[in-house]
């Protein structure tokens, strides 16, 4: 088995691997830390057998049972579980919703915070203010220099999807998730505590907006001065998404291109504006100073607002809609969104370098480690507690059977497009030398 300082879990490639890529690189040239990047899903029994960690990094926690925790936490209590929290700007519905549930996720996890709601946010849910490390949020970091140089250009991208370079690029990633989620998905949320009319009511707005928004899309994609990039959500099957759109648009225009090419990130700093729904995308427009709108045909509903949303500049008609896509760059469209942004998200210097020394600092023995959590603290997915001193056996094959039965009783189709979520050590590596030629000369 072999020893590594860190394991750090990766459940979404677009989001979060270039920022590991950065951290481990960084990390092993200041501390020589030994960091290895995982997949979080699919490969628990080869990482429980190969790995011995003294962190282990994931990507949320609100429970001993979250998926992936629960494949882990069994074997590895020893180690420090350090919580990334990808998702920390919840709209209503989610306040509730998204906080630490149980023991474990309040008191022997260390939570990442962006800034200092957050910090607030955690303390008001039982975290201890010693577990929380307030840093920014390092994802948005890319969009500055060195790191920016990281990605594709706008001449690669259009050499890779075949756009139009003289072109005006409008970008527009959807956040219509809702839609999208299959019956038995909305039954298990209603199951894990969220309201069932709250639910249905976040699925017919988003049904209904994606519906306007479609047909003010197609008029003006087939303007002979625009490229329009259609983005899914990572979550989303391209297949359904374009099944969705094609209901609206019969025809789709030249040049609309519903792609999950490249990654968001890339996109933003090629394009000349960005619109979306309630996506948190905007507020990476505005870091990278693009002319951003929310879009919002339909009022949005109480339970997905969100205090930032405040900061955005709205398209509630077809009018404005086409203004912003054909009409003259608008700087002044993000500048509040900015602002707010840099000061609340991004206040406590580089969070990139930040995460590098303080994986270190976690490294040192007996420093900011929380208790080690109880044998009998994970719980199955209906709440009731499983007792992890049964034999390993015992517990690996209830689990399968367990999964067996329930995907016999409530069969469906995978909603996420896999394959934008897989990789191997031979990207880890070819990502991180990438990191390496921008980052060599960062003040270390």
């Amino acid at each position: 088995m072999r020893k590594v300082d860190v394991i750090w879990f990766i459940e979404h490639v677009a989001r979060e691997l270039d920022v590991a890529c950065a951290v481990r690189w960084l990390a092993e040239q200041r501390y020589n830390l030994s960091i290895e990047i995982l997949p979080y899903l699919g490969e628990a029994d080869r990482v429980l057998r190969e790995y011995s960690p003294y962190i282990v990094v994931i990507p949320y926690c609100y429970s001993a049972c979250d998926p992936g925790l629960r494949n882990y936490l069994p074997q590895w209590r020893a180690p420090i579980y350090f919580n990334l929290a990808w998702e920390e700007l919840f709209y209503k519905a989610y306040l509730g919703y998204k906080a630490p549930r149980d023991t474990f996720a309040q008191k022997n996890v260390i939570h990442h915070a962006w800034g200092n709601f957050y910090r607030e946010y955690l303390l008001n849910h039982g975290v201890p203010e010693q577990h929380i490390f307030v840093n920014g949020h390092p994802a948005y970091k890319l969009y500055d220099q060195p790191y920016r140089n990281v990605f594709l250009t706008r001449a690669d991208l259009a050499e890779r999807c075949g756009l139009d370079m003289d072109r005006k690029w409008v970008f527009f990633p959807e956040n219509y998730i809702w839609f999208f989620y299959a019956e038995a998905r909305l039954q298990r949320i209603i199951h894990d505590g969220l309201d069932q009319d709250t639910v249905y009511l976040l699925r017919d707005f988003c049904r209904e907006s994606l519906t306007n928004v479609l047909t003010w899309i197609a008029e003006v994609a087939s303007d002979g001065s625009i490229e329009f990039i259609l983005r899914p959500r990572p979550a989303t099957r391209q297949l359904d998404f374009e099944q969705a759109v094609r209901q609206v648009i019969k025809q789709l225009p030249a040049h609309l291109h519903i792609t999950k090419e490249s990654s968001v990130r890339e996109w933003i700093l090629a394009s000349d504006v960005v619109l979306s729904s309630f996506s948190t995308s905007l507020i990476e427009a505005a870091i990278a100073e693009c002319p951003a709108y929310m879009v919002e045909p339909i009022s949005l509903p109480e339970p997905l607002d969100a205090d930032w949303h405040n900061y955005t500049t709205r398209i509630k008609t077809r009018e404005e809609f086409l203004a912003a896509c054909l009409g003259e760059r608008n700087l002044s469209s993000c500048a509040a969104l900015r602002t707010w942004a840099r000061a609340e998200l991004m206040g406590h210097g580089d969070p990139i370098s930040n995460l590098a020394d303080f994986l270190y600092r976690l490294c040192q023995p007996g420093l900011m480690r929380p208790p080690v959590p109880a044998k009998k603290i994970a719980k199955n997915s209906d709440n009731s507690p499983t007792d992890q001193r049964d034999s390993d056996l015992m517990t690996q094959t209830y689990r399968q059977l367990r999964k067996s039965v329930h995907s016999l009783l409530h069969p469906t189709r995978p909603s996420r497009d896999s394959r934008q979520d897989r990789f191997d050590s031979g990207e880890v590596a070819r990502r991180v030398a990438s990191v390496r030629k921008v980052l060599k000369n960062l003040k270390t």
